[in-house]
């Protein structure tokens, strides 16, 4: 009898081929079975499954698995379990066959699990557990540390233990990968002694006492080694025994006669009460002989940090090796010395460090300023001059320094230092919550993840800053104590405020700012300790927890030089000399700030700053050019008359002098090698108060024998400074002239010197040229002024300027104001104006006893050319502040007496256009009005003293300069410049300016110890160890940030993957919780690949999967690309090179849940395209494809979770499909590679699933289940679920076939109760056992069955029963069962015996498996 076999060999489901197709070996579907076969053989076995049995009790109500791992190097798994109330993580040991507690949430908002958020990104790293679920913060769990603060019966939050030994509730930030850090600066204290009591109060170093150093008895100074007893009679010092005193003594004559300065130096041998024991060190060989008062000062050791800035921060040690970011920086640890800043020593003494005495404290807070996990507690030091940060010390809580909350510095010996990036690091820029986690290239890499904020208020509007911000000058009293530094806020700068608001954990925003945070510190305020005060009056954001301020200020270097001395130029300017050793501070393109006056402790207020005009790096030729005189001719009392023609007035260019005046009775020579003969020789006259300038003679001729006058000829013409010599009739008092010859000498005070040419001014002249010595001035300008009273519109015309010579054209003004004129325009300060008098407003004039005049030129607005060009210099002068004048006709003193001087500190200059009322416009008729604030009243003199319109009486107005002359001088207390800054790039950066304050302070203001400078109270500011050029500075602070250009908010980077620092357990470095957004530390893929949903590790590279694309990301390495695609690698020191896109368009969809690996091949589902894949070393495999599309498409487009897990034991991977809201549709589908295919459906429904050590656990209502319970088909404690097989028998489909039997190779068939169907005695039981059965067979012509098989000749075998014959179902044509053979189904609810179908050999070492 033919027959037709069927074995399983292929051992697949194939549910797409049409059934006439469909290969031997194949089936239609099966439930709950395992294929087996052997490769290369014909051979294959169908198997029923085992069933699971609990291995755990954790009881949790409500519980769901929403994510496992295995630990296969401690040979556990752990598992997360979602429940009603309670959420925890819980861990299974495979060897003892024990489940604990690692993490218990009892409802407090710890873990934060959600059922629906499945936990796919999940990392165990030597005892750290970590995991995202893209729902709240990525966490970190110590495993062992948690486990013993957890109940095994998972009804109580795990606590954790205090550093005290106290115990408390975990909390959140117990358990995130960020860490906080600290949010204040430690506390410096500093003293310039070691000697600072217990309070912090500086000790007495210095005294005085009395004391005798001279032996009597031998008559001579005691020697080295002998005691002396000094008595105190000054302020109680704090010496210690063996400390070294320097005793000095000046001023006091000793017996003998000296009159000397003496220093002994002496060691603290006791002290009690007043009496000072020392032993003598050194002292001199000649000492006072009896007792006297000696200064008495403690020798004290070498400054710290004597050149250097230096600031101080601390950090913590978590109890797992991580470090947080570095806290806020302390204020610089620098004491400055009082201001000396010496030209000859070409630096500033006053900005050397002189601090000896350093506390650091504030550093030993309790939670919640200090985190629990805290282990240790890190100071730090940098140095401002570089971006290293060094450890100082750490302390932990039991340590003395940190009970006392105390550290006492005594050395600069630093330790090691600490890696530069954390300057960089503001914050760790840990996402808020991510979907994808993995750990490559030895750091944690999330993807999919959110960072940022919504700035948006408790009412939903955008966060609009604005800001209040005022200087406090703070401590003004001390800052007038000139020299006396302190610290304070650089003048002359424009600042930003910006502010920072940062998270719980100390996450951080960028800067936020409005032009309301813009302010500017004037020159003024050089003399304060100015301190700045902010406000800000938006309201906050509500996700912020607390916030700094930052500061933003571009200017770039500046520099402080002082000024040696000075020198008159030859273009009427000045030279200034500075130590060469400043030279590199100027250039030809510097502007020079004078901050301090010369030879005084005066600042200097005026905003003014001087282009430098030229540099010369030895002293110009002009400076080495100097005037010798060669005498000096009086003409007071007619010793010397000079000619009534050829006077020296203005505008002439000869003055005759008496041959025998001359040559006889003034000593000058004109003998051969006398003055007549010599060349370079130059001519000033001076008076009893002013001096003329240098005339340079061109000729010395004499006249005739008859006259006997010499004329002196000179280049050029006399200037208006002549006017000072009066008339051949009325000479001015003390009236002479001198002759210089010029000559070129270089100084040795030229030496070590470059000089700087810079414009003279009034306030130079004023602030430099006029302090230290007796001022000499002499005329620049002047010229006369006409009182010309009368009616603005008076018909007479006493205001039309084409009535009047032109030399008269100056006058006094007090014409009044009226409606008939009014100003064209004005310059200068409106609020001088008008005067109002006696009910009229009107110009003030000049009278005694008012510090506010004017004066006015007729016939101009302001307009100094043509016919006015004479006056141009006189009015430009006498507008300017600081220009000084006096009149000439002054009598307070006498006509013979010094004129008074008066400075000009305010102007108005008004132009106007004057009106005849009623008769019509005199268009031609202008004036300018000089309106002048003076610093004094006017005394003894005033324009009544000159009659009304008299061309014959001019009160005269001389424009005075200071004359230099030879007069420079060098002083130890010079001048200070400061070079304006070059113009700075405007960077966008803001620098930390405040420590971390609470939000709840949010609206109030706030005093910040910001500074960036040191201010001595006399206008010099510095921030320059000694003000040396390419010294170390005070920095504009140490860490940055910036504002964005682009709108800031809440973001989701759904393509983008952001990764942590480094770990290294080996080396014991744990920085997975540093996430450096200074660095590269994020890459961005493709957004058309869709958002990354899963991150998996492979051959040291990292998969990724997104929804629409699978990609390889080389880690630490990179690949370039050849012309033909192919791609090469190469060492590259990026942790995530090339992108490297898998070919095939698929991508995982939004499913990371159903990602199961196994070695090399990972296998995952796509939804979006219907499909289930392979990644293998041979790239995409559609492994749906084999015999299931149409099977996962329809499965796929109705589920909403498929988990994946792999069957080590089983070499299969396993999806279970569900979905939340619909029920009927859900199963467990198995691929084996073995088979290439599916091999069943399982009836089992898994929250998740792994394999340890070849065994296959799966989880269910938050407990975990091992799959190798001894009783088949039952999971989770549910009921038998029968095993089933619907397969073909297709052969020879064009043939009429009639089956008549149905056997099988395997275990048993099923028996059942007494029945008639029993044919074979020894199936026949009283009780029915399972075993294998056909309860359907179909074909094309009939519907039969097998409902029980006989055993025979080693088959199993039966005749096939033909469904009974009903009237529903009758058919003619059957006489047998006949068609192509469709074989139904084979199924039975045995669960102790497998079952094989033709095979041949059973080589299966472990049945039932």
């Amino acid at each position: 009898m033919p027959e037709i076999k069927h074995t399983f060999s292929a051992g697949r489901m194939n549910k797409d081929l049409d059934e006439r197709l469909l290969p031997n070996g194949e089936y239609r579907d099966a439930m709950n079975i395992e294929v087996s076969g052997s490769d290369g053989s014909n051979v294959g076995s169908v198997q029923n499954v085992r069933g699971n049995r609990k291995r755990s009790i954790c009881n949790i109500p409500g519980g769901k698995v929403i994510g496992s791992i295995a630990d296969t190097e401690n040979e556990k798994i752990y598992w997360f379990i979602c429940g009603n109330s309670i959420d925890a993580i819980a861990e299974y040991d495979q060897v003892a066959n024990t489940t604990k507690a690692v993490l218990v949430d009892d409802g407090e908002g710890i873990l934060n699990f959600s059922k629906t958020k499945l936990i796919t990104g999940i990392n165990i790293v030597d005892g750290l557990l970590f995991f995202t679920d893209d729902n709240s913060e990525p966490k970190v769990v110590n495993i062992e540390r948690s486990k013993l603060g957890s109940v095994d019966t998972f009804d109580a939050t795990t606590e954790y233990t205090n550093a005290d030994g106290s115990v408390y509730s975990i909390t959140e930030e117990d358990i995130t990968v960020i860490k906080k850090g600290p949010i204040t600066a430690p506390t410096l204290t500093m003293a310039n002694t070691r000697r600072v009591t217990v309070s912090g109060t500086t000790g007495v170093i210095s005294t005085t006492g009395t004391g005798n150093f001279y032996d009597s008895g031998n008559t001579e100074p005691m020697e080295v080694g002998e005691n002396v007893t000094v008595t105190i009679n000054g302020p109680t010092p704090t010496y210690l025994v063996g400390d070294v005193v320097i005793l000095t003594q000046g001023n006091d004559p000793d017996v003998n006669g000296y009159d000397a300065d003496f220093t002994i130096r002496a060691e603290v041998i006791s002290f009690s009460g007043s009496s000072l024991a020392v032993k003598i060190l050194a002292i001199p060989e000649i000492v006072p002989t009896s007792s006297v008062t000696w200064t008495i000062d403690l020798e004290q050791q070498e400054a710290m940090f004597l050149d250097k800035f230096v600031r101080f921060a601390f950090r913590y040690k978590y109890k797992d090796g991580e470090y947080s970011t570095i806290g806020p920086f302390s204020e610089l640890a620098f004491l400055p010395k009082d201001f000396e800043f010496n030209p000859k020593k070409g630096f500033n003494l006053g900005m050397e460090n002189d601090l000896r005495y350093l506390k650091i404290s504030g550093f030993a807070t309790s939670y919640p300023t200090t985190p629990r996990q805290v282990e240790e507690i890190e100071i730090l030091y940098k140095d401002e001059s570089n971006t290293n940060i060094y450890t100082v010390k750490s302390f932990k809580h039991n340590d003395a320094e940190y009970i006392a909350d105390a550290f006492e510095l005594e050395s600069e010996l630093i330790y090691k230092t600490i890696p530069a990036n954390q300057l960089l690091r503001n914050f760790d820029s840990v996402p808020l919550k991510a979907k994808a986690q993995e750990l490559v290239a030895n750091r944690i890499v999330y993807g999919n993840y959110v960072n940022n904020f919504d700035m948006v208020t408790s009412n939903g509007d955008d966060v609009k800053p604005k800001f209040e911000v005022s200087v406090d000058p703070r401590n003004v009293t001390q800052a007038v104590q000139y020299k006396s530094p302190g610290k304070s806020i650089k003048s002359q700068r424009t600042y930003q405020f910006g502010v920072v608001y940062r998270d719980e954990y100390g996450r951080e925003t960028p800067v936020f700012t409005d032009v309301s945070g813009s302010t500017t510190i004037p020159k003024v305020a050089s003399k304060d300790f100015s301190q700045f005060k902010v406000k800000m009056t938006h309201d906050k954001p509500t996700f912020a927890k607390s916030f700094k301020f930052f500061i933003k200020e571009t200017s770039n270097e500046y520099y402080n030089l002082a000024m040696d001395r000075w020198y008159d130029a030859e273009d009427d300017n000045i030279w200034l000399s500075f130590p060469s050793a400043e030279r590199n501070k100027v250039s030809e393109e510097s502007f020079l700030i004078l901050k301090k006056k010369h030879d005084s402790d005066q600042c200097v207020d005026g905003e003014n700053k001087y282009k430098v005009i030229a540099i010369s790096n030895e002293a110009p030729l002009f400076l080495k050019t100097t005037k010798s005189s060669q005498g000096k001719a009086s003409i007071t009392n007619s010793t010397i008359s000079l000619g009534s023609t050829n006077f020296p007035a203005v505008d002439a260019s000869v003055f005759r002098v008496s041959e025998a005046d001359f040559i006889t009775n003034s000593g000058f020579s004109d003998e051969p090698g006398g003055i007549v003969g010599k060349s370079n020789l130059f001519v000033r006259f001076v008076t009893a108060s002013a001096k003329s300038d240098y005339y340079k003679i061109s000729s010395m001729q004499l006249t005739d024998a008859a006259t006997d006058f010499y004329d002196i000829t000179i280049d050029g013409k006399f200037n208006s400074d002549m006017s000072i010599v009066g008339t051949h009739s009325s000479p001015a008092p003390g009236l002479a002239f001198e002759i210089f010859q010029e000559e070129t000498r270089n100084k040795p005070e030229f030496s070590g010197r470059f000089f700087v040419k810079v414009f003279r001014d009034s306030f130079l002249t004023n602030s430099i040229l006029q302090q230290g010595n007796e001022v000499s001035y002499r005329v620049a300008a002047s010229t006369g002024i006409m009182r010309r009273d009368g009616p603005c519109s008076s018909s007479s015309g006493p205001w039309k300027h084409d009535i009047l010579d032109l030399k008269f054209r100056w006058v006094f003004d007090q014409c009044r104001r009226s409606t008939h004129w009014g100003p064209d325009h004005t310059h200068g300060n409106t609020a001088l104006w008008y005067e109002n008098i006696s009910g009229i407003n009107k110009p003030p004039g000049v009278f005694a006893g008012k510090d506010l005049i004017s004066i006015s030129i007729l016939g101009t607005r302001d307009n100094f050319t043509g016919d006015y060009a004479n006056f141009n210099d006189f009015a430009q002068k006498i507008r300017t502040v600081g220009t000084k004048f006096r009149f000439r006709n002054d009598t307070h003193n006498g006509l013979t007496g010094d004129p008074e001087i008066y400075t000009i500190t305010d102007s108005l200059v008004t132009m106007v256009t004057n009106y005849m009322g009623g008769r019509g416009t005199w268009t031609s008729q202008k004036r300018t009005i000089f309106t002048l604030k003076l610093d004094k009243p006017v005394v003894g003199f005033s324009q009544t003293q000159y009659a009304n319109r008299n061309q014959s009486q001019l009160a005269n107005i001389e424009i005075l300069e200071v004359d230099l002359g030879e007069n420079t001088f060098s002083t130890n207390n010079p001048a200070i410049w400061e070079t304006e800054p070059r113009e700075a790039i405007d960077v966008d950066l803001y620098y930390e300016a405040s420590p971390v304050i609470p939000i709840a302070q949010h609206n109030g203001q706030h005093t910040l110890e910001y500074s960036n400078c040191y201010s001595f109270g006399n206008g010099v500011e510095s921030n320059r160890i000694r003000d040396d050029f390419n010294a170390a500075t005070i920095s504009k602070g140490v860490k940055a940030s910036t504002v964005l250009a682009e709108q800031y908010k809440e973001e989701r980077k759904k393509s983008g993957l952001i990764f942590s620092q480094i770990y290294n357990s080996l080396s014991g470095i744990n920085r997975t919780n540093q996430f450096i957004i200074a660095e590269a530390i994020t890459k961005d893929l493709n957004p058309e690949y869709g958002s990354i949903q899963k991150l998996h590790q492979r051959n040291t590279d990292l998969v990724v999967c997104c929804e629409d694309k699978i990609l390889r990301v080389l880690a630490n390495k990179d690949a370039l690309f050849n012309a033909d695609g192919s791609a090469n690698v190469t060492s590259n020191k990026a942790v995530l090179g090339q992108a490297v896109p898998y070919v095939g368009e698929y991508g995982i969809s939004t499913n990371p849940e159903s990602f199961a690996s196994y070695g090399f091949r990972a296998y995952f589902t796509d939804r979006a395209r219907g499909v289930v894949l392979r990644l293998s070393r041979d790239g995409l495999t559609e492994i749906s494809a084999a015999g299931m599309v149409d099977y996962f498409r329809d499965k796929l487009a109705v589920c909403d979770k498929m988990i994946g897990s792999y069957n080590d034991n089983k070499n299969s991977y396993n999806i279970t499909f569900s979905h939340q809201y619909i029920r009927g549709d859900e199963d467990t589908i198995s691929y084996k590679e073995q088979v290439k295919g599916w091999t069943s459906r399982k009836s089992y429904l898994m929250e998740s699933g792994l394999s340890l050590n070849n065994m296959y656990y799966t989880f269910k209502d938050g407990e975990i289940y091992s799959h190798d319970s001894p009783l088949r088909n039952t999971f989770y404690g549910n009921n038998f679920t029968p095993s089933s097989l619907t397969l073909i028998l297709n052969d020879f489909p064009g043939t009429i076939k009639s089956f008549k039997t149905l056997n099988y190779e395997g275990s048993a068939s099923r028996v059942l109760a007494s029945s008639s169907d029993n044919v074979d005695e020894s199936l026949y039981d009283l009780n029915p056992i399972s075993g294998w059965y056909a309860p359907s067979i179909t074909t094309d012509l009939q519907t039969g069955n097998v409902p029980i098989f006989i055993d025979k000749e080693n088959k199993w075998f039966n005749y096939i029963k033909g469904d009974a014959t009903t009237l529903t179902n009758l058919d003619t044509k059957e006489f047998s069962v006949q068609g192509i053979g469709r074989q139904a189904s084979i199924s039975g609810d045995t669960s102790v015996a497998t079952v094989t179908i033709t095979i041949t050999e059973n080589n299966d070492e472990n049945p039932g498996y």
